[in-house]
């Protein structure tokens, strides 16, 4: 019984951790062209070269209403700190982009990053897609040093099968196959 009710515990934690990182990437993604569509009818080259003198401070910033970058994240703060501050084994990092402000709890406990690390893939991938390098029908061969039987079912296919990026992509952050990603991270040429 206890055995189910662990496994019941890291499936619902899974599945918490999918949604979070789902509603982060779909944050950033809202934010990435809610500022583009606000962006394209400005005068972007003359905002900048104002900020030149401020190299350091975001140019996206004077696309956003000052008003709007005031944001109290004390109670945030206060809570977090509450909840978890005495446990060395969560960190956690939250920045308001608009204005940089953030809050970070036990930020240099080192962790690994286990799956987090497919979102990044997964940006990398689509920046290639985005310059024209790859398109999302694109297929790439799954090979045997690929298959890893942690998470995902992919590992079962036989070598030399071809799947699209857009399959891998899928797999990769929906069922968290690391298979998957392994693929995509061996045909990336990270530089």
């Amino acid at each position: 019984m206890q055995k189910d009710n662990d496994k019941n515990k890291v499936s619902q934690n899974r599945k918490l951790i999918f949604l979070l990182l789902s509603l982060i990437a779909i944050l950033i993604t809202a934010n990435g062209w809610l500022l583009y569509f606000y962006v394209k009818n400005r005068d972007v080259d003359s905002v900048i070269s104002e900020n030149n003198k401020y190299n350091l401070l975001n140019p996206a910033r004077k696309f956003v209403k000052q008003e709007d970058l005031i944001i109290n994240l004390q109670p945030l703060r206060d809570y977090l700190n509450d909840t978890y501050g005495e446990n060395e084994k969560v960190s956690i990092y939250f920045e308001y982009l608009p204005t940089g402000s953030n809050i970070s709890i036990n930020k240099d406990t080192e962790f690994y990053p286990a799956s987090l690390l497919k979102v990044p893939i997964t940006m990398a991938v689509a920046k290639k897609i985005e310059k024209g390098e790859w398109k999302w029908t694109n297929e790439l061969v799954l090979m045997p040093s690929d298959k890893n039987k942690g998470f995902g079912s992919l590992y079962k296919e036989p070598s030399n099968s071809t799947y699209t990026i857009d399959e891998l992509v899928r797999r990769s952050l929906s069922d968290s196959d690391n298979t998957a990603n392994f693929i995509l991270v061996r045909n990336l040429e990270i530089s």
